[in-house]
Formats: structure tokens, sequence, C-alpha cells
């Protein structure tokens, strides 16, 4: 009698095919990652910044942590500089630092108008503050209202300034003394940023408006130095003189502007430094007059 040799049948059935385990050849397969909940993907998409609170929201919004932390320690160092560069007052050097964030506030704000993103600003102790524009590009246009934003801005929160100096006239005059310096060198100080040379404000407004308006900002600023001897206005006109030299090869200045904005930023730059002037005037001769009525005894 013929028994057949034991393995699989030729023509295997069905069942072999379920119980039949093949080599394992090559390496193994990887283990699957687990799978999340749909709901749980689905609030991770939406809200990924999850775990921050409002205000951390915001420092990430403006540049992070370490952004915050640059821009408190050059305020705290600029508040010490100007303590010992004016005069020992504690009240004016803060109050002056704090002018200088709201004029740099004035361009950062509305750089997020314009859909931009803008970050905090960083201090330069005894030389002012500064903000970067957006590494996008922007038109004249914007540009020179970014540039016009921070001398207003600075200037309302300047002529504020002089509201307490006139109420504290008689409680406190020390203390009044202080706000209306803070009035009048905040005026000053935002009156001079639109002196149509770079890198002041007012050289991105007059390369919009004309690359010639540049010397006219070198002349004001060789008065303004050898009227008070100031280095600061030699070393504006230095980094100016640069500018300058290079303003007229500028791919910029061959960019044809729309009459109308250009009319536009001609009026606002020319509304906003009379004023200015008229407001840096007004503080300067009530200065003169609470002078005179100190000497008179009132």
């Amino acid at each position: 009698m013929y028994n057949p040799p034991e393995g699989p049948p030729k023509y295997p059935d069905p069942e072999f095919y379920r119980n039949y385990q093949a080599p394992k050849y090559g390496p193994p397969s990887p283990t699957p990652a687990p799978r999340l909940d749909p709901y749980v993907q689905q609030r991770q998409q939406i809200n990924p910044a999850r775990g921050h609170n409002s205000f951390s929201r915001f420092v990430i919004a403006w540049g992070g942590w370490n952004r915050l932390w640059i821009m408190l320690g050059t305020m705290a160092l600029s508040i010490v500089v100007y303590y010992f560069y004016f005069y020992q007052s504690w009240v004016f050097a803060l109050g002056f630092t704090v002018l200088l964030l709201i004029h740099e506030l004035g361009h950062a704000f509305t750089i997020r108008l314009k859909k931009m993103r803008a970050t905090f600003p960083i201090f330069i102790p005894g030389m002012g503050a500064f903000v970067t524009l957006p590494n996008q590009p922007i038109s004249l246009r914007d540009d020179a209202e970014i540039s016009l934003a921070g001398p207003f801005l600075g200037g309302i929160a300047s002529v504020l300034c002089f509201i307490p100096a006139v109420l504290l006239y008689y409680s406190n005059f020390s203390l009044s003394q202080d706000f209306a310096q803070l009035a009048f060198y905040g005026l000053f100080l935002n009156l001079l940023n639109l002196i149509p040379v770079l890198p002041l404000d007012g050289g991105h407004i007059g390369r919009v408006l004309s690359p010639y308006l540049a010397i006219v900002g070198l002349v004001i600023l060789g008065l303004l130095y050898f009227s008070t001897r100031n280095p600061f206005f030699l070393l504006i006109g230095i980094f100016g003189l640069s500018y300058v030299s290079q303003g007229f090869n500028s791919p910029t200045n061959r960019i044809v502007m729309r009459r109308a904005d250009r009319t536009i930023v001609a009026v606002m730059y020319g509304g906003l430094a009379a004023l200015l002037g008229l407001g840096f005037w007004a503080v300067q001769s009530s200065q003169v007059l609470i002078f005179f009525l100190r000497l008179r005894g009132y």
C-alpha cells in the first residue's frame, strides 16, 4: 500500500492558506504610531499655541522673550544714562525713556495695522531707540506713513506732559519743572526726527518726496551743530552724508509714485512739522513765562 509523503497538497485548500505562516525575511516591520483621538488632532490644529496665556502669546507675536528682555535691559540702561546726561532727576530720566518708547511704538503699531510683523523696540542709551522694519517689500507711501507715526504719537505724548507741569506748579514746583522739561525735550526730539536725513524718520519721507531734501537736512544739522556744539548733530550728519551719497543712485528714487500719494505724504509731513514746531514754541514760551513769574514771586 502506497503512503504519500507528508506535506502540503499539490493544490492547497483555503484552510491551508489561513494557517500558513510565511517565513520572516528582512527587517521587522516598524511599530505603527498610536492613533490620536480625531478631536485632539483638530484641537491641536486650531490652537497650536496651547499652554500659553494671553501675555505669553503677545510676547511671542512681538519677537519672543529674548527680544522683550533686550528691550527692558536697554531701557534700564537708558534711564541711567539720561539721569547723568541731562540732570539728576529720575522722574525726567524715566519719563524721557517712556517718551522714546511711545515714539517707537507708534512705528510698531502702524506696521501692525498694515498687516506686517513688528517686534519690540531696542534702545541705544544716549542715542534713542529703533524698530526694525519688516523684511518684505513695502510701498513708498507705507514707508512714509510708518515713519510719520512715530513723531505723531510721540508729539502727542510730549504735549500731554505739559498738563501735570501746569497742575503741579504751586504744589510741587520741582516735579512741575521735570514734566515741563519732558514736554520741551520730547517735542524737540520728535521735531528733530522730521529732518529729511537718514537714518532719521524724516529721511524715509524725504526720499519719497525728493532726494534733494536730504541736502536741506544736512544744512539744518550743520546749523544745529555750530549753534550748540553738540556732537550728536555731527554724528547724525556723518551718517546722513553717507546715505546722501548713495541716495541719488538708489533704485528707490527711480520708482514713480502716484501724484495723489505724493501730495498726501507732503501734506501730512508739512502739517505734522508745523504742529510740532508750534507746540515746541508754545512750551518754550511758557517756560520763559514761568521763569519771570517765579522772579516776581508768583
